[in-house]
């Protein structure tokens, strides 16, 4: 359960799919400092960070908890039961299938088909409603309300930042950085990875990367790094049940203790850091 746990945490940084808080990261950095990153742009940062993340975190499962061999064919027999047992598949569902694979290839697109992140969302949210999939009842019971506001208050905040004198003032009472990129990526990053233990990890995003923007705009560093290095360390939340969903769930399970998170956690925390200065200095 820990494998998936993780695997889901690892997978959900790869691309900026893969969290509501790498769809931020992008808005902030191009709100505050006028930078797009695209899908392929992202995937150059993130692939050598989950690469070595991946095999680590597989030595490492393996090593400290030493899995017995199960044997999936009655499992496999169910699986192909129920799926046996499910209903064809309807004209609507059809059509929701194929809006969300639009959708995706539109997300990964994005740059080259004049429209952004949010211009492809709202025309696949429009055609749900058009073509009878949902309708505005439901839609309004599932939709998280208070998501918008934090990602509207994240992108207001950062604004602020950009258009006062705000991150220069707190730029003075950090610590002096010498316009070293990889000690202040490793600084940040270790910050976005403690606190995205106990509080989401877009709420990370939205605290600390309209501050990182503004200190790397004063520095003239690389804001792209910047953003990536906030973004990927803020979704590795490897150590607590309340860090991230898939470890709530995987906890949930109750096929190991917290004792259990915390151990393993903790070596993934500190390799990822490990792993963030390896991109940082020769990589990226």
């Amino acid at each position: 359960f820990l494998s998936l746990a993780y695997g889901t945490i690892i997978g959900g940084i790869t691309t900026f799919l893969g969290g509501a808080r790498n769809a931020l990261a992008v808005g902030l950095l191009e709100e505050i400092a006028g930078f797009k990153i695209n899908f392929f742009e992202w995937l150059i940062y993130s692939i050598p960070l989950v690469t070595i993340l991946f095999v680590f975190g597989f030595a490492l499962l393996i090593t400290l908890f030493n899995p017995e061999k199960v044997n999936l064919e009655e499992a496999s027999i169910r699986i192909k039961r129920e799926l046996e047992m499910m209903p064809p598949f309807t004209f609507f569902e059809l059509l929701a299938s194929i809006i969300i694979v639009l959708t995706i290839c539109g997300w990964i697109l994005t740059g080259h088909i004049g429209l952004g992140l949010a211009g492809v969302s709202l025309i696949s949210a429009i055609l749900f409603f058009i073509l009878g999939i949902v309708d505005w009842k439901e839609a309004e019971r599932q939709i998280n309300w208070s998501a918008f506001f934090m990602y509207g208050g994240a992108i207001t905040l950062g604004s602020a930042f950009s258009q006062t004198d705000a991150g220069i003032f707190l730029l003075a009472k950090l610590p002096y950085f010498e316009s070293n990129i990889v000690i202040l990526g490793l600084f940040f990053g270790l910050i976005s990875l403690i606190l995205t233990e106990f509080i989401s990890n877009a709420t990370v995003v939205a605290l600390l990367l309209p501050l990182i923007l503004k200190i790397g705009i004063s520095l003239n560093l690389d804001l792209k790094i910047l953003t990536v290095t906030n973004a990927l360390m803020s979704g590795l939340a490897f150590m607590l049940p309340i860090g991230t969903p898939p470890n709530l769930i995987s906890y949930s399970s109750g096929y190991y203790k917290i004792s259990d998170s915390i151990k393993a956690g903790l070596l993934m925390n500190t390799f990822a850091l490990f792993s963030l200065y390896i991109c940082l200095k020769f990589i990226w």
